[in-house]
């Protein structure tokens, strides 16, 4: 199942440039569901309601954490991060947003936006 080794990829890969490309794959398979008019997993909401926590996870933690931990944080993960919220802005546009769950937007805004936000501001205002 495709969908299920993106999904231990993006959970279990420790390397964020090939959590990037697990992204990426996502989007094609989107794409071409899309083209095609699949009715399969990746063509329906059922694909986000699973793989939604390990693509957009929660980072409410980095509310807490020190410059340190968040220079850590960004230098490991920052293809990683870009990549998704690239995904988001492809995935909530007009053409793809009826695959989103409900109330999928609402939370990944609370529990990983808003934390991503946060901490990118907090960088910035270090290096200035």
């Amino acid at each position: 199942d495709r969908l299920a080794i993106l999904e231990d990829l993006l959970e279990n890969c420790m390397f964020g440039s090939l959590q990037a490309c697990a992204i990426t794959w996502l989007r094609e398979e989107v794409i071409s569901a899309r083209k095609t008019n699949t009715k399969g997993r990746f063509g329906t909401p059922d694909c986000f309601e699973s793989i939604q926590y390990t693509l957009f996870p929660d980072l409410t933690y980095l509310k807490e954490a020190d410059i340190e931990t968040l220079l850590e944080f960004w230098a490991e993960g920052s293809p990683f991060h870009l990549q998704a919220a690239n995904f988001a802005l492809f995935l909530f546009g007009n053409e793809y947003k009826d695959l989103a769950p409900a109330g999928m937007a609402a939370t990944i805004e609370h529990r990983y936006v808003q934390p991503l936000l946060h901490a990118s501001g907090l960088l910035i205002e270090e290096m200035a």
